[in-house]
């Protein structure tokens, strides 16, 4: 595929998530209840948008063309994989530390004064 088709690709799925980060916080206004499905949905399509980007970077940092045809898909394996194994990690990370923010407990302070 074309550079714009993954342009295009990521702009969905980037709009994809942040309309379920939408709905994730109108349903948790509504009901008090966290929807855990929805808040991993959206958290997934937003680092898939994110790394899909990084892969249009890296192929113009490279000094590629990428709105043409012919974007050399064969030869760039190894970035591909790296930057796929990015995302990856970067999304077990974000994971972790959603389930470690939820489980701390939260103090809060006032100024009386």
């Amino acid at each position: 595929p074309q550079g714009t088709t993954l342009l295009s690709a990521s702009l969905l799925c980037a709009t994809l998530g942040h309309l379920l980060w939408l709905n994730y916080f109108r349903s948790y206004r509504d009901t008090g209840e966290p929807f855990l499905f929805l808040s991993s949905l959206a958290r997934s399509c937003v680092v898939t948008a994110r790394t899909m980007l990084q892969i249009l970077l890296m192929f113009l940092a490279r000094g590629d063309v990428v709105c043409r045809c012919g974007l050399a898909w064969a030869r760039q394996k190894e970035m591909l994989l790296g930057m796929v194994t990015f995302g990856l990690l970067g999304l077990a990370l974000e994971f972790w530390g959603d389930r470690e923010a939820a489980g701390s407990p939260i103090e809060y302070m006032y100024d009386t004064r």
